[in-house]
């Protein structure tokens, strides 16, 4: 089962506005989704969720998330670091910040699921309970 997200297409007559009414309304599905903020208007405070947002000509994407990321430990069970997620996951991409991390990730493809399976949201609510 794949991470929740919440899409909507880009025409190229939408105005700013529109745009922005667009990314609200994602948001705040993100929000329900998420256990977040469920109603009212909260584009003045600060996103009471944690998410991936993408943009293009044609599309905006908001994926959120349950957080930013985790440390991953190496066999003997020692801190090789936290791996953090942010808008380069759209993109497919993973920023890894030591040469350690990027072996132990590229070594054990658990690690990686492990990594990706934190901060997913899934359609059952279950955090843990898809497929990546």
């Amino acid at each position: 089962m794949p991470f929740m997200y919440f899409a909507s297409e880009i025409e190229k007559s939408n105005t700013t506005k529109q745009l922005y009414e667009m990314y609200l309304g994602l948001h705040r599905q993100a929000c329900v989704a998420s256990g977040g903020l469920a109603t009212g208007a909260f584009e003045d405070i600060e996103s009471p969720i944690s998410y991936n947002l993408g943009l293009t000509n044609t599309a905006m994407i908001i994926c959120p998330r349950t957080c930013e990321g985790i440390k991953i430990k190496c066999e003997s069970g020692e801190s090789v670091g936290p791996v953090s997620l942010n808008g380069t996951l759209l993109g497919g991409t993973l920023l890894v910040k030591s040469k350690a991390e990027w072996d132990l990730l590229k070594s054990n493809e658990s690690k990686l699921k492990d990594v990706l399976s934190s901060v997913g949201i899934y359609p059952s609510g279950n955090k843990h309970g898809g497929k990546i």
